[in-house]
C-alpha cells in the first residue's frame, strides 16, 4: 500500500469507527528545522484540543508488519486515554489572567526556520532564537504546549517586550534547571545499584530541566552559567546536544572551536533526529564578562 493510500485509509477507517460526532482530520505540521509531518488529529465536535498522531511513524510500523487492525486499535487508544484532558476553552485562551502564568520559551536554530519564524515573534541569541508557548498542563510523560504568534498578541494586547520577559520570569518555574555531570546522568539513566559508575567523562556537565523537553532553554535561565562558571572558576564551553540538552565544558583554554563544530555536526547529522538538532556552533560563556559567544567560526548554515 502507498504512503498516500495508507493515509486515507487509516483515515476513513477512524471516520467509521468513530461515527459522526468525531472529526477525524490530517494537516501537515512544521516541527522545528523546517520538518514537515502528516499529524492526524481527532475531535469531538465540542473539543478543540487532541493528541496529535504522525503518520509518517505510523506508516513506518505499518511496513515493518503491524497489522492495520492493531495500528488503528493503538491510534483510538491513544484518543481515548486523553479523552479526559483538562478541558480549554477558547475563551480561557483569550483571558491573559488565565495565559500569562503558562508563557514560557524554547530555543531552535535561527536559519533553520526562517518560515516560522516570519509567523511568531522572537529573539536571536547568537545563531539561535527564542520563542515562546503556552505550556497547558501535563498528562503522563506528555505535555499540553500551543506555539504562541503574532495573533496571540494582539488577541492578549500584550507587547513583544512584555511576552519575553513573562517568559524569562516564568520558565525556571515551570521547567526547573537540572544541571549534573555525564556521569550522573548515565548513571541514573542505567539506573546503576549502589556506587557503581559509568565511564562517561566527569568532566563533562548535562544542563537541561527536570521534564527533559526543550531543556537547552536552561542555558539562558538569569545566573544559572554565571553562578556556575563562578563556582568553577573557569570559562564553560557549551555543546549544544539537542534542543533538549546542552553540555558544558569547564576549561582555562576553550581551544579548538572549529574542531568542535565539525564533532557536533558529525554527531547532529549522524545520532539527531532532524527535529531535534539545536546548532553546529560550540559556544563560550565568560566568566569575566558573563556573556555568550560563538566559539567557532564556522558558517551558518540550516541544520
Amino acid at each position: 500500500m502507498s504512503y498516500d493510500a495508507f493515509v486515507s485509509h487509516v483515515t476513513s477507517s477512524l471516520k467509521q469507527r468513530l461515527g459522526e460526532e468525531y472529526v477525524v482530520q490530517v494537516n501537515q505540521i512544521t516541527k522545528n528545522n523546517s520538518l514537515v509531518l502528516d499529524g492526524l488529529s481527532i475531535f469531538q465536535k465540542d473539543s478543540f484540543i487532541a493528541p496529535t498522531v504522525y503518520l509518517q511513524e505510523c506508516y513506518d510500523r505499518y511496513r515493518g508488519g503491524l497489522p492495520m487492525d492493531a495500528l488503528l486499535d493503538e491510534i483510538l487508544s491513544l484518543y481515548h486515554a486523553h479523552a479526559g484532558s483538562p478541558k480549554f476553552t477558547l475563551e480561557m485562551l483569550e483571558r491573559t489572567d488565565f495565559v500569562l502564568p503558562h508563557i514560557a520559551f524554547r530555543l531552535i536554530h535561527r536559519a533553520s526556520n526562517e518560515q516560522l519564524l516570519k509567523t511568531v515573534p522572537y529573539r536571536p541569541i547568537l545563531d539561535l532564537a527564542m520563542v515562546c508557548f503556552l505550556h497547558l498542563g501535563k498528562e503522563g510523560k506528555r505535555h499540553l504546549t500551543t506555539r504562541i504568534t503574532h495573533d496571540h498578541l494582539k488577541l492578549w494586547e500584550i507587547s513583544e517586550d512584555d511576552l519575553f520577559r513573562i517568559a524569562l520570569q516564568n520558565t525556571p518555574s515551570l521547567f526547573p534547571a537540572r544541571l549534573c555531570t555525564v556521569r550522573e546522568a548515565v548513571d541514573q539513566m542505567m539506573d546503576f545499584p549502589g556506587p557503581r559508575k559509568s565511564e562517561a567523562p566527569d568532566f563533562l556537565y548535562l544542563l537541561t530541566n527536570q521534564p527533559g523537553i526543550d531543556g537547552a532553554s536552561a542555558m539562558l535561565y538569569p545566573s544559572l552559567l554565571a553562578d556556575f562558571a563562578q563556582k568553577r572558576g573557569q570559562d564553560l564551553v557549551i555543546l549544544p546536544s539537542s534542543v533538549h540538552e546542552v553540555l558544558l565544558m569547564p576549561t582555562d583554554d576553550p581551544g579548538d572551536g572549529d574542531g568542535l563544530s565539525q564533532l557536533i555536526t558529525q554527531i547532529n547529522r549522524q545520532q539527531v533526529p532532524k527535529d531535534e538538532r539545536l546548532s553546529n556552533q560550540a559556544y563560550l560563556f565568560s566568566r569575566e564578562t558573563g556573556q555568550l559567544s560563538v566559539l567557532s567560526s564556522s558558517a551558518e548554515t540550516s541544520l
